[in-house]
């Protein structure tokens, strides 16, 4: 077996299309790929004490076949970000008439027909921002629904490159700088554990009234105040009452820019209660009439096993972790491993 080279990212933060590129070259080039079987879906895995394995059944999703498997061990890394949350709106499956889309399900036909179209985008998280920065020089006008303030910040780091309109990557790398990475791992390592160590290395941050925390707040204030170009009334408009590490920061770079533009209706002063044939209607009772609305409300179970996960005494983890279930939420050790679950292994974050 070879291994692969240093990769050659072209930007600081790459782009979807390279990353993708990058997983499948090593898929390949470390014989992955041998052991993959796409397009199956996992229905169930049961934990047995007679062979002290665990049963996992199996759909083939090209054929139909539906078979069983056994594995003395279970890693169940099916990800948070699976199925699309859409808003509860009454009216919005029985009523609304145009195009509905969440940001996760968004296809190459849906970014062609948004030419000149009035849209609606609701929520204003990291994929909420971006998509309105990333397709508002296409549309005649954006109804941008925000129920909660973010911080929104220049980077997640304060020593991490920020991003700008004219550079999304932040920083293009020189060939120079590719070279030398190639050239000496030593260098290139160095420069990664930079970058870990600004991520992950700063949780004093986020402990509340800490004095990392109070300059981490005063730097966000002032980042978003130098952002409005000191307009007080965007200003009181956007910055949250909450201290950072409440929520996750939301880099996007242009977005507030974007919010300011003539062409952008930033709705945060009254909910939406329900949608029309045409479009949504907010609390004052206006309704605004649009081509699409993008939903861009995030994910539900991303905690929970996407199927029944049946550990001893016919405990099964996707209905015990469930919001409805014994306890509401994923007890776990580490977020790894669940009691009276053996041999169970998970990447859930929580504990």
């Amino acid at each position: 077996m070879t291994f692969a080279p240093h990769p050659r990212w072209s930007e600081y933060y790459s782009t979807g299309w390279e990353i993708r590129e990058y997983y499948e070259r090593l898929v390949k080039q470390y014989e992955v790929d041998e052991h993959l079987r796409l397009k199956h879906q996992v229905l169930s895995a049961k934990w047995s004490d007679l062979i002290h394995q665990w049963e996992v059944t199996i759909k083939d999703l090209v054929t139909g076949d539906i078979f069983t498997d056994t594995s003395h061990f279970l890693v169940e890394a099916a990800g948070r970000l699976n199925i699309p949350s859409f808003p509860n709106i009454p009216g919005l499956d029985t009523e609304y008439r145009g195009v509905l889309a969440h940001t996760s399900q968004w296809t190459e036909d849906l970014t062609r027909s948004l030419e000149g179209k009035r849209i609606a985008v609701i929520g204003n998280g990291a994929s909420g921002q971006q998509f309105l920065v990333n397709t508002l020089d296409k549309v005649a006008h954006v109804d941008h629904y925000v129920r909660s303030r973010q911080w929104i910040v220049p980077t997640f780091s304060p020593n991490f490159v920020p991003a700008t309109l004219d550079v999304l990557g932040a920083h293009v790398y020189t060939e120079e700088e590719k070279e030398r990475f190639e050239r000496d791992p030593s260098a290139y390592l160095e420069y990664r554990k930079s970058i870990e160590h600004n991520l992950h290395g700063r949780f004093e941050g986020s402990i509340l009234r800490s004095e990392a925390n109070d300059k981490a707040w005063e730097l966000y204030r002032k980042a978003l105040w130098d952002r409005v170009g000191g307009d007080q009334f965007w200003f009181e408009r956007l910055v949250p009452d909450f201290a950072p590490g409440c929520k996750r920061p939301t880099p996007s770079a242009g977005y507030v820019e974007a919010i300011r533009s003539p062409k952008v209706d930033y709705v945060d002063d009254s909910r939406i209660v329900n949608a029309t044939a045409s479009g949504l209607v907010t609390e004052d009772g206006r309704e605004r009439k649009v081509d699409i609305i993008v939903a861009a409300t995030g994910f539900k179970k991303g905690f929970l096993p996407l199927f029944p996960t049946v550990g001893r005494n016919r405990l099964d983890l996707s209905t015990y972790w469930a919001t409805d279930g014994p306890i509401g939420y994923p007890k776990t050790y580490f977020g790894i491993m669940a009691p009276n679950v053996p041999n169970y292994f998970a990447v859930v974050q929580v504990s």
